[in-house]
């Protein structure tokens, strides 16, 4: 076990387990779980606070629950689809791990034409200097376009 951003004792969980815990947050016949997704949903602001992703895709996207952990983790579920789901990246980049959520998000086929421009909004990260000119993009990209 480590000691996580928040100084919480953390034990070592693989990514699959992650998600499948979300997941079972999210069914419907688990009432403790479907009271904080609807919790969440009422009061996003509550899981994550002021201009953080988490908080700002679950105000535009309410049929999905997500929050980060330390270094790169983010965890979620898509409860009116029965997913969970769980990402890390290794070099425990915030923004990278954003992008990479809403792109795997975005891939899953579970929403409506509006929810999926929704997901692409949030699927890249403007990247600028200090004077706000922009020099880069974040972006997810297939594997086999990485080369």
């Amino acid at each position: 076990w480590g000691i996580d951003g928040c100084s919480v004792p953390t034990w070592a969980i693989p990514l699959r387990n992650m998600a499948l815990g979300f997941a079972r947050l999210a069914a419907p016949d688990h009432a403790p779980g479907q009271r904080i997704i609807k919790a969440a949903r009422v009061h996003p602001f509550m899981v994550a606070g002021t201009d953080r992703f988490d908080t700002s895709l679950m105000r535009a996207l309410p049929r999905v629950f997500v929050k980060t952990g330390a270094e790169g983790v983010y965890c979620g579920c898509i409860p009116h689809a029965g997913l969970g789901i769980a990402l890390k990246c290794d070099d425990g980049a915030g923004r990278a791990a954003e992008v990479a959520i809403a792109s795997l998000l975005a891939k899953l086929d579970v929403w409506t034409a509006e929810e999926k421009q929704i997901l692409t909004r949030f699927s890249r990260h403007e990247l600028s200097n200090w004077r706000k000119i922009g020099v880069g993009e974040v972006r997810a990209v297939r594997s086999d376009q990485s080369r």
